[in-house]
């Protein structure tokens, strides 16, 4: 296999081995420092992004007026939610190498609809730089000592485009702009987060403490007087962006997570040409493959859960305890205008001007944060967009994303520079997150479409022990979502390739089981004399039996597995017959010891009540299974059916006695099936056998197998 194609419209993924993350990270162990050194990373920048929106304008500003009961509420299910997306989309990200808005290209239609939609929404979303203007009216209060007076709005304007600027020779004095970020974000986050911690604890008294917990984990409707819009923002940039935070998992190819290692990254001014595939590259399903996925899977779990969702909860609840004190005790509310301010102003009235100047310093810094990453992040996905689906582009560049992505950040500079002058910086960012929430209409299930056809990146793992057969379910539903994942419909497990097998009416008229070559199930059917059914999907040998014992005819007595009384009690032929079928072992432990007879009898009733404890060979509850004998032909069957395939054989009998002459036969056709035994007499396998002759054909009126 040397490409896999995944959607529609875009050229096939490459296949390649994932890459071990000692040799990503260019280490030679793993361990917590490693992990917190080298892998972290993507999280980081979300969540810097995450901090200067939700978690310190629209929380704060939200609590401050509504209070805790019902906004915490609304703040938890959208951090879960949100959390749960990321890794969604990282998890297409790492097996793929792809990051979102090519991925989106992917999806019926096709790239044609899905790329301009995704870049046109995401801008929509982000382009008015609500947080630059934020970060410049806290800058301008810090430089001048006091609040800026309406007409003094352009000086904070300027401020903004200022702060635009220096995230531009951040990327441009970088070697790996993702690497940058980082570096940067864990200064800046670090530090809001040690800040506001002391401060938090330092002022707020406990009973807000409490309030604040019991809000966050206390179901309830939203206060009575918050606007749709309100609470539409709020919940959408809670964490992130709601539906649109794909725009900042593009971060973990760069990193090198899984396949991003095999497609390259985006590299600064210092950082030389760097190759960018335009396609990605996946891999297959090997033993060696599926556990280097666990560990990549892993560490994005580590990078998500423990530190985007925790570092999320904190910085949300730490402004908010924090406004609902200031408002509680200056007895003030906060308003759009000056909300970014809010917090610094009344605590310098109460602590002194030492505590103005720090939350001023924690406010810019914390819009500063969020305005980095989306400014960034809005030149690196256009950037990507076109480098994947436009090879004029690629030619023009000379293969060289450096060549398009610092001219296209100018570019996007000035247009920013004239967003700022549309609105308030928190009504900005309000329509920024209500333009969120409807990419949460679209994305998500268009992310569900692309991960359905992902390659399974782990095997199927049977149940084993004596309650393997109340697994059967289990097994057959995680085989059938793994197929789905493996890029071939649901459907498959009734549609796939089956062995077809023949049930003879009459036993003593009847020729062993005829058994064609697979065909679809939907060409199988009932004939005259016979009866013709689907059994056994081409699956592996635990899933097989799992599904041949839970297909056998049904009854309502119990049974057991029998055993030669002449032999040892050690079931070694039911071991054998088992083992041939592609059943797990069965544990050593010793079985009843019966004569066998075609009916019921009152000693076969009796001994149902000790059934043995060998769940796994056991056949379900409502037959009785004896290894049937290659040697001894069935009444009234030609010479040559002395002589089968060497394949597992099942004679499955009910114990009903007005049934006791129906014979039905199940044939478990595996991949590599053993030598089967010689029958129940015996108690160690017989020498394989050679494969027998094609059968005679008979005459269409004496025929009983479907041709």
């Amino acid at each position: 296999m040397s490409s896999v194609q995944i959607g529609v419209s875009r050229p096939p993924l490459d296949v390649a081995d994932l890459p071990e993350p000692e040799k990503v990270f260019k280490v030679r162990k793993l361990g917590p420092v490693q992990v917190v050194q080298f892998v972290i990373g993507p999280s980081l920048i979300a969540l810097g992004i995450s901090i200067g929106s939700g978690e310190w304008l629209l929380g704060p500003q939200a609590v401050g007026r509504f209070g805790f009961v019902g906004i915490g509420w609304v703040i938890t299910v959208s951090a879960l939610l949100q959390t749960f997306y990321n890794v969604e989309i990282a998890r297409y990200v790492v097996a793929t190498g792809e990051t979102p808005v090519v991925g989106w290209g992917r999806v019926p239609p096709g790239w044609k609809f899905w790329v301009p939609v995704s870049l046109a929404v995401f801008y929509f979303a982000f382009i008015f730089g609500g947080w630059a203007a934020g970060a410049g009216q806290g800058l301008f209060a810090l430089i001048a000592g006091r609040g800026y007076r309406p007409d003094e709005i352009e000086y904070v304007r300027l401020l903004a485009i200022g702060l635009l600027v220096v995230v531009f020779l951040i990327t441009a004095g970088a070697r790996k702009v993702s690497r940058a970020l980082e570096l940067a974000n864990w200064v800046l986050v670090g530090t809001l987060l040690l800040v506001l911690i002391v401060v938090t604890v330092a002022v707020v008294p406990f009973s807000v403490w409490s309030e604040g917990v019991r809000g966050l984990v206390t179901p309830a409707a939203p206060p009575e007087g918050i606007t749709a819009t309100q609470l539409g923002g709020l919940a959408g940039f809670t964490a992130l962006a709601s539906g649109l935070n794909w725009y900042a998992m593009s971060h973990y190819r760069d990193k090198g997570y899984g396949m991003g290692h095999h497609v390259g990254f985006i590299a600064g001014l210092r950082g030389g040409k760097q190759e960018l595939r335009p396609v990605g590259v996946t891999f297959v399903d090997t033993p060696a493959n599926a556990s280097l996925w666990r560990r990549w899977y892993r560490l994005l779990l580590i990078d998500q859960w423990a530190v985007f969702f925790v570092g999320a909860m904190l910085g949300m609840l730490l402004p908010t305890v924090l406004m609902a004190h200031i408002v509680a005790v200056s007895g003030q509310q906060p308003t759009a205008a000056n909300v970014p301010t809010f917090s610094a102003e009344q605590l310098g009235l109460l602590y002194g001007q030492g505590m103005f100047y720090l939350m001023l310093v924690v406010g810019v810094l914390v819009l500063f944060s969020t305005q980095l990453g989306i400014f960034e992040a809005l030149v690196r996905n256009f950037t990507d967009a076109m480098h994947a689906v436009s090879p004029r582009l690629r030619r023009r560049i000379e293969d060289d994303p450096r060549r398009f992505y610092y001219p296209f950040m100018l570019l996007v500079l000035a247009i920013i520079a004239g967003a700022l002058h549309l609105a308030l910086p928190v009504e900005l960012v309000q329509i920024s997150a209500n333009m969120s929430n409807l990419g949460a209409l679209m994305f998500p299930f268009a992310l569900m479409y692309l991960n359905s056809r992902l390659l399974r990146p782990a095997p199927v793992v049977a149940p084993r022990g004596p309650r393997a057969q109340r697994g059967v379910l289990r097994v057959l539903l995680r085989e059938l979502r793994l197929r789905v994942l493996h890029g071939r419909p649901a459907g498959a497990l009734l549609t796939g390739h089956f062995t077809k097998c023949s049930m003879s009416p009459s036993a003593s008229s009847a020729r062993p089981p005829s058994c064609g070559s697979p065909r679809s199930a939907r060409s199988l059917g009932t004939t005259s004399g016979s009866t013709t059914r689907s059994i056994l999907p081409t699956w592996p040998r635990h899933v097989t039996a799992s599904w041949a014992r839970s297909r056998s005819v049904p009854s309502t007595t119990p049974s057991r597995m029998r055993c030669n009384s002449s032999r040892s009690g050690s079931c070694r032929t039911r071991a054998s017959t088992a083992r041939n079928a592609g059943m797990p072992p069965a544990r050593s432990s010793p079985c009843q010891r019966t004569t066998h007879s075609s009916s019921t009898t009152s000693a076969d009733r009796s001994s149902t009540s000790s059934r043995s404890p060998f769940a796994v060979a056991q056949p379900p509850p409502s037959t009785r299974m004896t290894s049937s004998s290659p040697t001894t032909p069935t009444s009234g069957s030609p010479s040559h059916s002395n002589t089968t395939p060497p394949s597992a054989s099942v004679s499955v009998m009910p114990r009903h006695p007005s049934s006791a002459s129906r014979t039905s036969s199940i044939r478990l056709t595996s991949a590599a099936a053993l030598p089967r035994t010689r029958g129940t007499a015996r108690s160690t396998p017989a020498a394989p056998r050679p494969p027998p002759p094609p059968p005679r054909r008979r005459p269409p009126s004496r025929s009983s197998a479907v041709r």
